[in-house]
């Protein structure tokens, strides 16, 4: 192993040769910045350290000691692409430190960025910006959208106790009030009639 200082840069690594500058799959620090670069892989793996096994649950910690609401911790994901080096976010959000309310917030970038399309929050909700697919790509803000030749494509709605006559399920169409438009349940061919077309009603 070598460790040397060239260049205003600490390097660690692996190599015969005595230039510091071929290091290659090196641990670089910048004397002007602090930060840290790999220039290989880092493998954080299950193992043993001196006799002793980790545990099955493993973390990977990234610490902000901020105490500001609002305040983020992530993994930006990179690469050499047309529109700038960032492709995508993942960020741990303090909300609330007063509450301990905390989210995991998901980015990405399509032209311009998409900021926050998935929240996961304290309260236990998975919220998003955009519409919602399965299937295939969505073209409403909920889209159960596949080919099944043969079959039947189903979206349920259930609720699986058995212990209470009064437990129920629902899937409910409102709307704000008089003026806002149709409350409606619609079945058709889309070959047809246009599913968006108003006035069916076939509740």
């Amino acid at each position: 192993a070598i460790i040397q200082y060239y260049n205003n840069t600490l390097k660690i690594g692996a190599n015969n040769s005595n230039s510091a500058s071929t290091i290659t799959n090196a641990l670089e620090i910048a004397a002007a910045t602090g930060n840290a670069t790999f220039a290989g892989r880092v493998d954080i793996s299950k193992g043993a350290v001196d006799g002793t096994s980790f545990a099955d649950n493993q973390l990977l910690r990234l610490l902000n000691t901020s105490t500001t609401d609002g305040s983020r911790m992530g993994l930006g994901f990179c690469g050499n692409t047309s529109v700038g080096s960032m492709l995508a976010m993942m960020e741990g959000v303090n909300d609330d430190q007063s509450a301990g309310h905390t989210s995991i917030r998901f980015s990405t970038y399509g032209g311009s960025w998409n900021s926050d399309m998935l929240t996961l929050g304290s309260d236990g909700n998975a919220t998003f910006t955009g519409n919602v697919g399965v299937g295939g790509a969505p073209s409403y803000e909920l889209d159960v959208n596949k080919s099944e030749a043969g079959g039947v494509v189903d979206a349920r709605v259930y609720n699986s106790d058995t212990s209470n006559t009064s437990s129920g399920a629902r899937l409910i169409s409102a709307v704000g009030g008089a003026g806002s438009g149709d409350y409606l349940f619609l079945r058709t061919k889309l070959e047809s009639q246009d599913i968006a077309t108003s006035g069916w009603d076939y509740t």
